[in-house]
Order: structure tokens, then C-alpha cells, then sequence
């Protein structure tokens, strides 16, 4: 059996309410070995004895779109994907005042822009008056500050120095 962790999309948020005992049976009712649910997350995880976890993000998706009535987007993630995940989370996880996050997608283009992004905003700081500062990723700036880290490769990203965040 090998341990998996599903991500749903947008559960408990935007109108799509689902109890987790609900959520919980659906998994059950699929075969799937210990389930559990982390608090209203929409977060479940699961055993199964497939490693097809294509298959399996299929099976899920059609079972919650039966039952819930929603066009469901899941991902599916065995245990050590996710500890990759967390173990090479590269931002500063105890900053005070700040919520570490991590995002999956699913095409290797999303995560690229999403990289691309990141490298762009790490100068990212507080103002003078104690509020985070956004990043400003739309406008002129923004588009100019997203085509040069487009044109990065590794080795010249590798040998920027990173800007470091005010405190």
C-alpha cells in the first residue's frame, strides 16, 4: 500500500461546501484503506495499492463530481512527494507574522511561471508602517520584472545575488 495525500481545489470555499465525513465515506466508498481528513481543509489522506496516481486523480474526481455535483480538481501526491515539498521549501518558515505556503500545479509550464514569479518578488518586505508590501507582478513594472527573469537561465540566476528582504 502506498500513502497518498489529495489536495482538492476550492473545497469549503466560493460556495462549495462538503462536510468532511462526507468527504471522508467518498474515499471509503472507493476502496481506499485509512482515510483521514485534515480539519476542513479538503486535504484527505489515503492508501491505496495502485501507484498509478493518474488513475487515481481520475477515479477521485469522477467521485466527487458524482456525489458533491462539482467539477472537482484534484492532486494527488504520494507521502515522499510531499516531504520533498516541505524539506526544499526555500522562504524563511518561521518569519514572524508570515504564513509559509506552497503551491502544486499541475503543468510544468504553471510551475515555471510560478518560479519565475517567486524569483521576482523575493525583495519583497514590510513598508514603514509595519504592512506587507505585494508584489507588484501586473502593470509596466511588473511585465518588465517578469521578462527578465523569463530570460534567466540557471547558470546566471545561480550567480545573482538575491536582493534581501527589509525587517
Amino acid at each position: 500500500m502506498t500513502r497518498y495525500v489529495a489536495l482538492l481545489r476550492g473545497i469549503n470555499v466560493g460556495g462549495i461546501n462538503i462536510k468532511m465525513a462526507d468527504l471522508a465515506r467518498v474515499f471509503g466508498d472507493l476502496g481506499f484503506q485509512g482515510v483521514k481528513t485534515v480539519l476542513a481543509s479538503g486535504n484527505v489522506l489515503f492508501d491505496s495499492p495502485s501507484t498509478d496516481i493518474s488513475s487515481l486523480k481520475k477515479q477521485i474526481e469522477s467521485a466527487l463530481a458524482r456525489e458533491f455535483g462539482y467539477e472537482a480538481w484534484v492532486f494527488v501526491l504520494d507521502i515522499p512527494t510531499l516531504q520533498a515539498i516541505v524539506d526544499n521549501y526555500p522562504f524563511d518558515r518561521e518569519r514572524e507574522g508570515w504564513h509559509a505556503y506552497a503551491m502544486v500545479a499541475s503543468e510544468p509550464e504553471i510551475l515555471e511561471e510560478l518560479s519565475a514569479a517567486a524569483s521576482a518578488t523575493r525583495c519583497l518586505g514590510r513598508t514603514r508602517g509595519g504592512r506587507r508590501r505585494s508584489p507588484v507582478l501586473g502593470g509596466r513594472e511588473g511585465a518588465d520584472r517578469q521578462e527578465r527573469v523569463r530570460q534567466e537561465t540557471p547558470e546566471n540566476r545561480s550567480s545573482r545575488r538575491s536582493p534581501q528582504p527589509e525587517t
